[in-house]
């Protein structure tokens, strides 16, 4: 995900089941695909610890671990839905080999069988917009359907 004057643009997901080292793999080929980043998100829980640690020992710099805490994936998803409903989040306007399962998730949240693409996206957002999930939790509604109807380079 990147971010630019407010408005945030998702570049690009990874979605598959994958091994410790198939995960420690795609993680490095995506900051080289990408070049420059300022963070690399990693989930602290499940393998994330250990993953983090062999890409440190890899050389893979600007690692952050996201400690998820006590609130469930539904209300970091509150926290973040008005920077979807203010239109401040863009997607590819070209379809991505991923693209039809992240709008699956993201449209079948939260009763979807599977939500790995849109707990990472809130995690993200909220990362990167400083939104505090204690704060905005009681104020926020459901994520809503995206807008494809743009044309442009990127939809809202």
């Amino acid at each position: 995900m990147g971010a630019c004057a407010g408005s945030y643009y998702l570049l690009d997901a990874v979605n598959a089941r994958m091994t410790f080292t198939q995960t420690v793999a795609a993680t490095k080929r995506q900051t080289n695909k990408w070049g420059f980043y300022t963070a690399l998100l990693i989930e602290g829980k499940a393998n994330g610890d250990a993953i983090v640690d062999q890409l440190e020992t890899d050389g893979v710099k600007r690692i952050i671990t996201v400690q998820p805490g006590s609130y469930g994936k539904v209300t970091r998803a509150h926290a973040v839905t008005g920077l979807l409903e203010t239109k401040s989040v863009f997607f590819p306007a070209v379809e991505q080999p991923w693209w039809e399962e992240y709008l699956r998730q993201m449209l079948s949240f939260p009763a979807g069988k599977y939500d790995d693409l849109v707990d990472s996206s809130t995690q993200v957002l909220s990362y990167m917009s400083g939104q505090n999930v204690a704060t905005l939790m009681a104020a926020l509604s459901n994520i809503q359907s995206f807008n494809k109807n743009t044309g442009k380079k990127w939809r809202r």
